[in-house]
């Protein structure tokens, strides 16, 4: 029904996408998407499959892998999307409805492996045709309300003005914070605490918090989080000095996930990450008013990159270059 306005309309008005196995008269044969279709209940979709007359032989390994490969890559370099679909795999298209359907086995693998470690890499995102749709309605339809901006809140509200229960699927917000914030911030969506990440746009210098939030009109607060008041963090064993006891903890819980402000979550994000080291670093062998001052001598150890990856130590000497992490 993709050229019946009567089915069309059923279409636009009951359902997210619809696929058009014919492309859409923009498209060529065999290519992905280089920008979001503006009909989205015609959505041109990939052809693959067997002999198609084209010069493209799907069911010869070589040619199946290398046309997989191209389309893949050239979606990645574009920065476009596309839909895929087969109509069978394997050796035996002699005997099964004719000889332009099935794809090669082996290539057909290989292509959903590369698949795999595209998404990995968060050079591809990939899911469901509805998935997508949600999220291409919800972004397009979505608008920002600033509700405050403090010298420590920022806060606003994300909605598409959509049916909460099928536009489900969160959309990535950057929001415009002060560079100071980036050790000391915390996000919540509806009261909740949510992940976060503090990105630095490389031709402006700005720095921005990106999280992902379901645009349901609920609050959304970034919180910059005060140096806490009293003696100060980096004890993260309340024993009454910042020591190499307090190292230990932070490079035992590297990584976990923790209640704000708990063990040595000193920058209040809800994980133990490098901002807490920082932390420690900058105030080892500090101690509580009525304890003794630790000597200047004492070496501080030094995370490593192989430390933030695989969980080793390496200490380094005080009087030594110092690596960085």
């Amino acid at each position: 029904g993709k050229s019946d306005a009567p089915s069309r309309a059923v279409i636009g008005e009951h359902y997210l996408s619809g696929r058009s196995a014919w492309g859409n008269g923009s498209y060529p044969y065999n290519q992905y998407n280089l920008a979001t279709p503006p009909d989205m209940t015609r959505l041109f979709a990939i052809q693959v499959e067997g002999n198609q007359g084209t010069g493209k032989d799907y069911r010869i390994y070589e040619q199946a892998s290398t046309q997989f490969a191209l389309l893949l890559n050239n979606a990645v370099a574009a920065g476009g999307w596309g839909i895929e679909f087969f109509h069978q795999t394997g050796k035996d298209w002699e005997n099964h409805y004719s000889n332009w359907d099935a794809v090669d086995r082996n290539a057909y693998y290989e292509h959903l492996d590369n698949i795999v470690n595209k998404v990995q890499s968060g050079d591809v995102w990939q899911d469901t045709v509805g998935n997508v749709s949600r999220y291409i309605y919800s972004r397009d339809a979505a608008t920002i309300a600033v509700d405050a901006i403090t010298d420590t809140t920022i806060a606003l509200r994300v909605d598409d003005m959509l049916d909460d229960g099928l536009y489900s699927v969160p959309l990535t917000v950057n929001t415009l914070i002060p560079e100071t914030w980036s050790n000391r911030l915390r996000v919540t969506h509806n009261g909740e605490l949510i992940g976060h990440t503090v990105v630095v746009d490389p031709s402006s210098g700005s720095t921005y918090a990106r999280y992902n939030v379901i645009a349901d009109g609920a609050a959304v607060d970034l919180l910059f989080d005060q140096v806490p008041p009293g003696w100060g963090s980096g004890d993260y064993n309340l024993n009454g000095t910042v020591d190499a006891s307090d190292y230990t903890l932070w490079r035992d819980t590297l990584g976990q996930t923790v209640e704000v402000g708990s063990g040595a979550d000193s920058n209040r994000n809800g994980l133990i990450d490098q901002a807490d080291y920082d932390v420690w670093k900058a105030r080892f062998g500090a101690q509580a008013p009525s304890g003794m001052g630790a000597s200047s001598s004492t070496a501080v150890p030094e995370p490593s990159a192989m430390l933030l990856a695989a969980m080793a130590v390496l200490l380094v000497a005080a009087n030594k270059p110092r690596r960085q992490p």
